[in-house]
């Protein structure tokens, strides 16, 4: 029987992004990646341990963190919204990203070219 707090799967569970969003909301990595208290954003706490996560979750060819923001990047409106001491990147934000709201995953587009981001990934 499902908790009546238990969001339900997201509409695309098989893409890197409803991939990505049931990472997020995954209780039990809440020490490596969780949602910001507002829930429009999430906070990758432990990006090293997170890349361990990667290629089985996602797919990803690449366990590295900054595979998976390459990743997030073909996605219109993903961006950075914090940075730790280093300048690493943690908290990020897109819009139909959110916690509870897996239905506004439909809205989510990629960018228009987001075979030529891949490469300019790939050469990063």
């Amino acid at each position: 029987m499902r908790s009546m707090h238990a969001a339900p799967a997201p509409a695309h569970p098989h893409t890197c992004l409803g991939r990505t969003w049931n990472l997020v909301n995954d209780k039990s990595l809440d020490r490596v990646i969780t949602w910001s208290k507002d829930g429009r954003s999430f906070i990758v706490k432990q990006p090293s341990i997170l890349s361990t996560y990667l290629p089985k979750t996602l797919g990803l060819f690449k366990a590295t963190f900054p595979s998976f923001l390459c990743e997030m990047n073909i996605y219109n409106g993903f961006r950075c919204v914090a940075s730790d001491e280093n300048g690493t990147p943690v908290e990020f934000a897109l819009p139909g990203f959110e916690r509870g709201k897996p239905d506004l995953l439909n809205t989510v587009r990629r960018v228009g070219n987001y075979g030529r981001s891949r490469r300019m990934c790939s050469r990063a």
